[in-house]
Order: C-alpha cells, then structure tokens, then sequence
C-alpha cells in the first residue's frame, strides 16, 4: 500500500486545508516556513497518530491536549488524512478538549529526525529504538530463563508483571523496562523517618507489664484501705487488717510504690512498645525498600543486556547490508556494545563516526530507509539539511532503492535535469494553485470627447 496523497489543515494561516499529491519518492520545496514540515507532520499524523519535534520536544507526540494546539484558529479540528492507491484512508483528527482520533490503517512513519535523536542519546536509548523496529515479538520462555540465569529468584517479579502468552511484543517488553526503571526509582527515593529519633532501647516483655498491673492494683487496695482505715471501729479493723494481709505481706507492701507511679511506668512502657513496633516495621520496610530497589536495578540490566543479545543479529549484516545498499558510496558499519553505540562509516580500514552535514544526513537517510517493514505502509521523513545541490542530487539518486516512501524536504532543487524518479513538489506553487480564482475583470474606457475645433491637436498628442 502506498500513499497517493495527504490532506490537512494543521499550522494552516487561512484554515483551509491543503492537499498533496504523493508518489514513491518525493521532494518537497520550498523556502524555510513555507509549510514543508507541516506537510510531513500531517503525513505522519495520519499514518501513526504521532508526530516527531513539535512543540520543542525530541520525541514523537501523540497527546491530543498538546496537538490540538494545531487547530487552525476558527477551525472547530485539526486533522490529516492519507488516501492510498486502493481507495482506503487513514485519518488523524483532534478537537481543542477532546482526545485525538486515529482511525482506517496504520502504517510507519519514521523521521530521521527522530533516529538521530535515538543514536545520539545513550546506548539503551538506541537499543529500545531499534528493538521496535527490527523485531516484533521475543520468547517467553526464552526471555525468563535469560532473567532466572542473571537475577535469580528476583525474575518472579518479572513473571508477575507479564500477561500468560508464549510470545512478547517488543512494545510490551519496552513498556516492562519502562516499567521496572520507574519501580527502581521510586524505591531508591522512598521517604523514612530518621531511625535514630525512634531508638528508645529495647521493648519490654508482656510478663514485666503483667507485674507491673498487678502492683499497680495492690496499690490501688492498699490506698483505698489506708484512706478509709480510720472510719472503722472495733473488729472492723480486724477484718481491715486481715485484708492488708490477702494483699501481701507487710514487707511487700511496704515495698509498693503509688499507683499513680505504677501508671506513669505502665504508659511509658507502652509507649516505649508502640514505638518499638513502629521502628521495626519502618525499618523492616526500609530494608524491603532497599532490597526491591536492587532487584529493579539488577532486573533492569539483565533486560538490556537480553536486549543487546536480541539485536546482535539484526543489527548485523542484515541490517548493516541494507544500509549499504541505499548509499551512493562509502561503506557503513554499527559500532554496538553494551555501554556504547555508535554508527559511522569504514574508509581505508578506519572507522568515522564524527558524521556531519551531508554524510550525516545521507547516512541517516539510508538507516531510516533501511528500517522500513514489509507488508506495511512505511515512510520515511528526511528532513531540511540545508543542501548543496550536488549532494541533495547524490542522496536523491541513492535513496531510489529505498523499499518504501521518501518524503524529502529543501529550500533548493537538485543538480541537473529532474529525475524521473521523483516527484517534485512545489509548495509554493501546490497553494498558488489551490487558492480560489479571481476572476480577470477588464473595464474598458470611455473614448475621449474631441472638440470639433481640436482635432489637430489631438492628433498631434497621439503622434508623440
């Protein structure tokens, strides 16, 4: 399936839409804010739902809160839609305050923009990028006996978190390690008390309050007894004394303290257990904290050096053939391990990974080319290096091998004759000719007035 054409209102001045007539390979022209990014935007939009580089941001946006900031103003949506050569379509559209809606086939759009950003971040940064691209689905069973053989019992959690089917989709093993980073960090920065303000010695034991509440109610009696001793008379004192001695022996009651004293010992007692019990629980799920942070870090790992094992294949010589085949001349090499990746060309058995301007964007031109997927609308975004006519002739003739669609963007046309190839795209021109018509209108003048007596010298005028 291919893209025939693109149409869209977004970033437009009047909000009226555009529409663009699309072809295998082609070129977009025009000087810089005449609208060619926003003409590959609309086609990624509607493709995938996501665009690369708006709003200032490196990465792909699909937020309908921030893309409906593409509203044209008094336009009630924005929207892009692609038609293919088999009559379907595929439609992006957003409302200020509503979610975005993708509907009809998706395909791939990939900016180079935003491969250059992915190779140029950190090694795993890469490796997710090219995971997604290069393969669909990996192993369970494959992918938890790499996890058991590094990290042990602590694969489990991975286990938990994985839907029961035998193959994963690369973008549900992305979602993991996505997953697993932020359960590592939010460990890593759990908030405790200071332990040390909670150290009040060891708890005391059930028997010492035991002893304690039974002092406190011989004391209670005794109290009560020595308070109200003197009202009786007689052999009611007797019986008052024989009651001292069911409390305790003289000896032992002597030794009691006041029950106010036993109380304030008996809180502190329990105060000093709850605390107790506090600390040992904070600091039993600090230690838990610490642990689960070392099992999310050391499972963190073990998924990208999984990763890495994945895509030593593909990132080889497949993946490194086909990049070669899209470029003109040179010959590309991909420097991977597993702290570092980087991509460049071998000259004279040297390899040069300092790529800039035009090699750097013919390079990534032929590596988006190269990542396109069969059996998948797919096209590929390159955009405005600041090209010299030579070298956007030179990437133009390479990228003609490209088993997908270019959509290239420049401020100047090629070197030479047009290429047949290509379907060149005038911006400038595609708006002059879609704007409304004014119709010519031709006033014809009164003919002058010519005095009978003037005619000579009218002529005369006339002659001069």
């Amino acid at each position: 399936m291919k893209v025939v054409s693109v149409e869209t209102n977004i970033k437009s001045p009047t909000g009226k839409s555009q529409k663009y007539d699309l072809q295998d390979y082609n070129l977009l022209i025009g000087p810089n804010e005449s609208g060619k990014s926003t003409a590959a935007e609309a086609v990624q939009l509607a493709l995938t739902g996501a665009a690369y580089g708006l709003f200032f941001r490196a990465k792909s946006i699909k937020s309908g809160t921030h893309l409906a900031d593409l509203t044209p103003q008094g336009a009630e949506a924005a929207f892009a839609e692609v038609q293919f050569d088999d009559g379907s379509t595929s439609r992006w559209e957003v409302s200020i305050g509503s979610r975005a809606k993708h509907t009809g086939v998706k395909g791939v759009a990939l900016p180079v923009a935003e491969l250059h950003s992915a190779i140029t971040g950190t090694a795993g940064t890469a490796r997710k990028f090219f995971l997604q691209r290069l393969l669909t689905e990996v192993s369970r069973a494959d992918l938890m006996a790499n996890l058991v053989e590094s990290v042990g019992p602590a694969a489990q959690i991975v286990e938990d978190m994985l839907p029961s089917m035998e193959n994963i989709p690369v973008d549900m093993l992305i979602e993991l390690m996505t997953n697993i980073g932020k359960r590592k960090r939010e460990s890593k920065s759990a908030q405790f008390p200071d332990m040390g303000s909670l150290q009040c010695g060891e708890p005391r034991d059930a028997e010492a309050l035991r002893t304690l509440v039974s002092e406190m109610a011989c004391a209670l009696q005794f109290e009560f007894i020595k308070k109200h001793y003197s009202e009786f008379q007689g052999a009611e004192k007797q019986v008052i004394s024989k009651l001292c001695g069911k409390i305790g022996a003289p000896a032992e009651i002597a030794r009691l303290s006041g029950s106010a004293q036993y109380w304030d010992s008996i809180e502190a007692m329990l105060e000093l257990n709850a605390i107790f019990a506090v600390a040992s629980e904070l600091k039993q799920a600090k230690d838990m904290a610490t642990t689960r942070a070392a099992d999310y870090g050391a499972i963190e790992k073990a998924l990208d050096k999984y990763i890495f094992k994945l895509l030593e294949e593909p990132l080889g010589s497949a993946y490194v053939a086909r990049v070669n085949s899209f470029l003109a001349e040179d010959d590309f090499e991909v420097f991977h391990t597993l702290e570092s990746f980087r991509v460049g060309l071998v000259r004279d058995g040297h390899k040069h990974t300092a790529l800039s301007g035009s090699t750097e964007a013919r390079v990534l031109a032929a590596m988006a080319a190269a990542l396109a997927m069969p059996n998948q609308p797919a096209v590929v975004v390159v955009d405005d290096r600041m090209w010299d006519s030579a070298t956007l002739a030179k990437t133009m003739q390479a990228l003609e091998k490209a088993p997908c669609q270019v959509i290239l963007m420049s401020t100047i046309k090629p070197r030479g004759r047009n290429r047949s190839k290509w379907n060149y795209i005038d911006i400038k021109k595609v708006e002059a000719d879609d704007a409304p018509k004014v119709e010519e209108v031709v006033v014809e003048a009164a003919p002058a007035e010519i005095p009978e007596n003037g005619a000579t010298d009218v002529f005369a005028q006339l002659l001069q």
